[in-house]
């Protein structure tokens, strides 16, 4: 289904299943080894995914999808303040775009939901805080945007939203994606993917992630993850099937291969393989049976043209970094 106009805001082809939603990750491409942080990989064990039971919930189900809806497939939305945007005949069959004159009526309330990012910056120089004051930075220019005229590129929000079927039980992912670069998918100057001409991309991307087991006495959180993807590349077309790959070839660390593996979440932004992309992210490696089993990195990597990526990360993050991730997942 494709929908258009004011405030179509509930997607009519959901597949109600019974429980609460949530949210995950996808990310791109590295291997480099990491060193632990100051405070070691057991403080993120402390960081509580219980505290969060909005996790299930934040902006996006309780005032977009107005609550527990689940989907059996890929049920994607675009909110949009050009009211001229139109999805392009490669658009999934599902997505539903909502175009509103400006960015007040649905994606500023949205931003305001999020807030500030609620991390503690320092000067020391490691790869946790060059992430941390990348994410701060990212968002506040994010923020600045959607509270002033629509410029171009736009301010847009693609949400793609999805069962994690990689996964044991029940599982939901989203992925939500504030970007200001140009989007082939619905701007009607791009008609053939020929038209992505390789080189440098004005705008950025900023993803909010989360995966939520629904089966069990309570929805339990598997992954959470906060992303900012700038100066952004388009590589030549021969390598597009290689371009937004996921975290799990940026952390050298085998046990959060089968969580942070999701092809289905890299889709729209697929052709966006180069630049500069840093993150934080929270898995549990229970997969939801048993005690929770915390692990968490910070990441950072940076690709241009065809060269391999250069990365680093940071195994362990603080307990107050690892809360904070959590308590601003839960927003969105």
């Amino acid at each position: 289904m494709q929908a258009r106009g004011k405030r179509v805001l509930v997607v009519i082809t959901a597949t109600a299943l019974g429980g609460a939603i949530g949210v995950a990750v996808a990310l791109s491409r590295g291997g480099s080894s990491g060193s632990p942080s100051a405070s070691g990989g057991s403080a993120a064990a402390a960081a509580d995914p219980s505290r969060y039971e909005s996790v299930t919930k934040g902006f996006y189900l309780s005032r977009l999808r107005n609550g527990r809806i689940e989907v059996d497939a890929m049920t994607p939305l675009l909110l949009s303040p050009v009211k001229s945007d139109e999805p392009s005949p490669r658009c999934p069959p599902r997505l539903v775009i909502t175009t509103e004159e400006g960015y007040a009526p649905t994606i500023l309330p949205w931003v305001e939901a999020i807030g500030q990012m609620p991390f503690e910056l320092n000067d020391r120089p490691t790869t946790l805080s060059d992430v941390l004051g990348t994410l701060d930075g990212t968002w506040r220019t994010l923020r600045s945007i959607a509270m002033g005229p629509v410029g171009v590129p736009p301010l847009r929000v693609f949400v793609k939203h999805y069962p994690a079927t990689d996964l044991p039980g029940r599982c939901i992912s989203v992925v939500i994606t504030f970007y200001t670069c140009a989007d082939p998918a619905v701007e009607s100057r791009y008609s053939q993917p020929s038209d992505l001409v390789p080189g440098r991309v004005r705008g950025v991307l900023f993803e909010i992630m989360r995966t939520v087991r629904l089966d069990g006495p309570s929805p339990r959180l598997l992954a959470a993850t906060v992303e900012s993807h700038a100066q952004l590349e388009i590589l030549p077309m021969t390598e597009v099937s290689e371009q937004r790959l996921e975290l799990r070839q940026i952390v050298d660390a085998p046990e959060i291969g089968r969580i942070a593996s999701n092809r289905t979440a890299k889709a729209h932004f697929g052709h966006l393989g180069g630049g500069r992309r840093c993150g934080l992210a929270w898995f549990d490696l229970s997969l939801g049976d048993g005690d929770p089993q915390p692990w968490s990195c910070a990441y950072a990597t940076e690709r241009r043209g065809v060269d391999a990526p250069n990365t680093s990360w940071e195994k362990g993050l603080p307990e107050p970094v690892a809360e904070a991730l959590l308590a601003l997942v839960s927003r969105s």
